[in-house]
């Protein structure tokens, strides 16, 4: 997959659409984090409606994209509620644990329930609940030490 690059009329928006999006296509959901847009795009005849993640660059009066849809797997997490919620039911597991990430942006301090415990190594007791400290790191709640889990999103869903 390569770059896409136009004239860049001064609108980031409109410049997708007019490049990236097909006839028959619509963007019904948006937001934009960082060098990210993050779409749910309309097929209009069929009424379904997937995620794309489109990186942009601009550089000087020109335009680039380079984009990805949610069965390939992005690795970029940013698309917002109002983008997920838009999306159509799907059975695709890569889909499924892309849009699962994106739900899930947890904020330093931020108390969290995990669906399934976790243990630590040498000790009998298990917990669910933690207080994220940041990357993969948590505080069980109530206890004096931390402990790194390494795949922590699988265990919020």
């Amino acid at each position: 997959m390569g770059w896409l690059t136009v004239k860049h009329n001064g609108n980031i928006l409109e410049d997708l659409k007019n490049t990236m999006i097909g006839k028959g296509y619509s963007i019904v959901a948006h937001n934009k984090k960082g060098d990210f847009i993050y779409t749910a795009i309309k097929n209009e005849k069929t009424g379904k409606v997937f995620g794309y993640v489109f990186l942009v660059f601009i550089e000087d009066e020109e335009i680039s994209f380079k984009e990805i849809d949610e069965s390939c797997g992005p690795l970029s997490y940013g698309a917002s509620k109002k983008v997920i919620n838009a999306l159509s039911p799907t059975t695709d597991k890569t889909a499924l644990n892309w849009r699962k990430k994106c739900l899930f942006s947890l904020k330093k301090f931020e108390k969290c329930t995990f669906k399934q415990s976790v243990g630590c190594e040498g000790e009998d007791k298990e917990y669910k609940d933690f207080i994220y400290l940041g990357r993969n790191l948590f505080k069980p709640i109530g206890e004096d030490f931390s402990i790194r889990i390494k795949d922590w999103k699988d265990y919020i869903f």
